[in-house]
């Protein structure tokens, strides 16, 4: 991972806000890392995860093989979102029967 410096004055030993960057296919913990004043020396940590998937399975909750397991997106512009919208995958023989529960790893659901 990169790290993003913090703009700071270092005579009032103060720093601005900073925007945690975006890391596509991952999300984080923290959306900003807040501005500090008076401090001599100062080290954030921001926690990254891997953004979660859909899963198709069957009926009785086994996963389906071969089947495509779409990835959800990070937010272009919040690092700790991911994006609505995502293409289901089409199963032959199987019609979708999809529910979705907003969570820390993204959308989570079933077909």
């Amino acid at each position: 991972m990169a790290s993003t410096p913090l703009l700071g004055n270092q005579i009032k030993k103060s720093f601005s806000d900073v925007v945690v960057p975006v890391v596509p296919g991952y999300h984080a913990d923290k959306k900003m890392i807040n501005g500090i004043k008076s401090v001599d020396s100062i080290e954030k940590t921001v926690n990254y995860a891997p953004n979660g998937c859909i899963i198709p399975v069957d009926p009785d909750n086994k996963e389906l093989k071969d089947v495509k397991q779409p990835i959800y997106k990070t937010s272009a512009t919040d690092a700790t979102q991911v994006e609505s919208g995502i293409l289901l995958p089409k199963v032959k023989g199987y019609n979708c029967n999809y529910y979705a529960r907003r969570s820390r790893q993204g959308y989570q659901g079933n077909l």
